[in-house]
């Protein structure tokens, strides 16, 4: 029982170190104050390519005339206690029936070193009318528009990964001149 208990604890606590969270700030590019309106809320851990919103500023009062959006977060370190890193965004990305997409850009030790957001107004949703093939019917059937939910701000982790390597180690052959040797083709018959 107690070797059970001990096993929970120490994956709990595990699982609460992997866990990081940042918060997304946004302000408009023309705004009068530079005071930054928290967005959203994140938290991410290194086993999902998902994070999870833990707090979501829905209405964010944008001014009528702004057409860019800061979009943002402050991140410390020892040689900066607090810098800005951030992206500049269309206001149309914030329109209350946008599909967002927030992507982290996560180094290897799941530290947040970018960001990307997306905004997608989408379009109408359209009936699609079909009738029976090889006759012309007047009545024509019309198949039902099936709209789904999605969730109001999507966030995704991307993490950094090892590009291909070069393959090294082929020693290059030189002729006695110090060039490189081209081989001849063989020409067939016909090419002669």
């Amino acid at each position: 029982m107690a070797f059970s208990t001990l096993i929970a604890i120490l994956s709990l606590a595990l699982l609460t170190l992997a866990q990081k969270s940042i918060d997304i700030y946004a302000w408009p590019v023309g705004a009068e104050s530079p005071i930054a309106t928290p967005y959203a809320g994140i938290s991410y851990t290194s086993t999902s390519p998902n994070g999870t919103l833990i707090t979501f500023n829905r209405d964010l009062s944008l001014p009528q005339d702004s057409s860019l959006v800061r979009l943002g977060y402050y991140a410390s370190s020892a040689k900066t206690p607090q810098s800005w890193t951030g992206i500049a965004v269309p206001a149309s990305n914030f329109h209350p029936d946008a599909e967002k997409t927030l992507r982290l850009w996560v180094d290897s030790a799941e530290n947040v070193y970018g960001l990307n957001f997306a905004g997608v107004v989408p379009a109408a949703p359209t009936k699609v009318a079909k009738g029976k093939k090889g006759k012309k019917d007047k009545k024509k059937k019309e198949e039902p528009v099936v709209q789904c939910k999605r969730e109001e701000l999507v966030v995704e982790v991307v993490r950094q990964v090892a590009g291909p390597k070069p393959v090294l180690n082929r020693p290059v052959v030189l002729n006695a001149q110090g060039k490189v040797d081209e081989k001849v083709e063989e020409k067939s018959f016909l090419q002669k």
